[in-house]
């Protein structure tokens, strides 16, 4: 976990099966049965899929770390909130 939450730290989909939903069904599935107050995770400025996963499922883009990665990318952080309604 990250600040005592759960953290989504890896996600990745075969090559050959992604563009399915299986990623955004994985992570449907992980916020399922996680605990806490939120789920953070977060990825890079130029993996467009994870991005989208995130938007479609409520996600809220929560800060950016410019140049934070070894290839020079930007890291974009994301939380969705897991209390109950």
């Amino acid at each position: 976990g990250l600040l005592g939450q759960p953290l989504l730290t890896y996600l990745c989909v075969a090559a050959d099966l992604r563009g399915q939903g299986i990623g955004g069904r994985l992570v449907q599935a992980i916020q399922q049965i996680a605990r806490g107050r939120m789920m953070l995770s977060s990825t890079e400025d130029w993996c467009a899929a994870s991005q989208r996963i995130f938007i479609r499922l409520g996600w809220r883009k929560i800060g950016e770390l410019a140049g934070v990665n070894k290839d020079g990318s930007t890291e974009y952080f994301y939380a969705i909130d897991l209390s109950p309604n």
